[in-house]
Parts: structure tokens; sequence; C-alpha cells
């Protein structure tokens, strides 16, 4: 039975890639282009990027959604998102082709009057406390490597959230590096974690056999200048238009 549903959802494939070339030889330079982002690791980026984007394709209708890395999974793999900037999971579903693009140093906050300020900063001495932060998977896979049990974990997507949760004193923070100037007077004391975590690889995410029509390929590109036609092509299944990409200008590309 499964061998069956596996060749009736290669067949559906196949056939909505028809449709979409279809629709790619009629006009390709309209369309719609679903976006999710879960990292602020990209999001202070992205406004520059979709500006480019919409200059180059202004009849393409762009909608973006931010939320956690595993709903923004599930939203790729239903077909609700094109494609996600995220960071890469220890685990991910073998549908998910993920292009790993940049690196995102984290660190570590916490109330001025909290007791880790007079711990020596260890794997185990943060396991006595709640944590709060993005990610918190691949944050977690951490500590069981070491065979550490984490307590309490709260995924709470934005850095502003995680600030609040962290001054009302419901736990440990973890943030973005590039987010340091939101903590400016914000009563927090701010630790390094590079000796505890490995930087987070923030990847462009999407579904494996997805046709990616040129505007999607162009779009790509723009967010990192790494991920190329080739990139895609030879890191899964994926379909693409007989046409050739435009060439498009960006001030600043995301992984500079």
């Amino acid at each position: 039975g499964q061998a069956i549903l596996e060749i009736v959802g290669d067949i559906l494939n196949k056939v909505d890639s028809i449709k979409h070339t279809a629709c790619e030889y009629k006009d390709e330079s309209r369309g719609q282009l679903s976006i999710g982002i879960t990292s602020s690791c990209v999001r202070n980026h992205i406004p520059m990027v979709l500006h480019s984007f919409g200059e180059a394709y202004p009849e393409v209708v762009l909608s973006i959604k931010e939320c956690e890395p595993s709903k923004l999974t599930e939203m790729i793999l239903n077909g609700a998102l094109d494609l996600a900037l995220m960071p890469v999971e220890a685990r991910q579903d073998i549908s998910l082709v993920c292009l790993p693009f940049k690196q995102c140093e984290q660190v570590i906050i916490a109330a001025e009057d909290h007791p880790i300020r007079a711990a020596t900063l260890t794997l185990r001495a943060l396991t006595r406390y709640p944590l709060v932060g993005n990610a918190q998977a691949s944050i977690a896979s951490i500590f069981q490597a070491k065979g550490l049990k984490l307590g309490s974990v709260f995924e709470i997507n934005g850095t502003a959230a995680i600030i609040n949760y962290v001054r009302l004193g419901i736990g440990i923070g973890i943030v973005p590096v590039s987010e340091l100037d939101q903590l400016k007077d914000e009563g927090l004391i701010i630790e390094d974690s590079a000796h505890l975590f490995k930087p987070l690889q923030i990847a462009l995410c999407f579904k494996k056999d997805t046709y990616f029509r040129r505007y999607m390929v162009d779009f790509s590109t723009m967010v990192s200048p790494s991920i190329t036609k080739d990139c895609i092509e030879r890191s899964s299944n994926s379909h693409f238009p007989l046409s050739k990409s435009r060439s498009i200008k960006i001030t600043q590309p995301i992984d500079s």
C-alpha cells in the first residue's frame, strides 16, 4: 500500500510540474511566491531582498510567514509555502532540501539578578534553569549528546518576546548575536556561548521535487549568490523552466 501511495505521489508531482510548465510558457514573470522565515539572523535583511525582487518582478505576488522552524517545515511539506529561510535542524524530514548559506552565532542573556551570573557557564549549569529561545530542537540535541537532561524549554519566536520572558525571570534566553542592538538598556547580562553552542546554520529550504520558476531561482540567488540554479538542481530533483534567469543586482546579500 505504501509503495502505491509513493507512486501516486510521484505522478501527481509530475502532473503539477506539467501544469507549472504550461504557466511558465504563458508568462514566466507572473505568479505567486510564499516565503517563510523564522530566524532573526535573516529578518533584518529580508526587506532589502524583497525590495530588489519587487523591482525585478512587479507582477509576482509575495507573501511572508514568520513562525518557528517546525511549523515552517510542516507548511513546506504540505505545500503552504514555497521556500523558507530557517535554521537547519539536527534531524529533518527526508523530503526537505536545505541549502545552508549563513552561520549565526548566539549569546546567552539573563536578568541582572539571575543566579547564573555567579556561576561558571557550562551546559550542566544551564540545565538548572528554564531556557527561552528559538530553534530549541537543535539546542536540545546538544544537551542530549552530552547525556544531560533539560528542564523547562520555551520555544519563543522573536527576540523582543524572548527578552520579555527573560526580564520577567522566567528563564535564560538564547538569542542571535545579530540582535544585540535590541538588548541595550534592558537590564540584562549578556554572556558569550561560543564554547557551548555551535553557530546556527541558516538555510534556504524547500520540498524535494519542487518546480522552480525563474523568479524562484532569482529570489534564491538574491538571498545568497551561493544558491544558484546548478546548486539547487544538484541538491534535489527540482524542475526548472527552459528560460534563463534575469540578471538582478542587489546591494548586499544576506551571507555577506
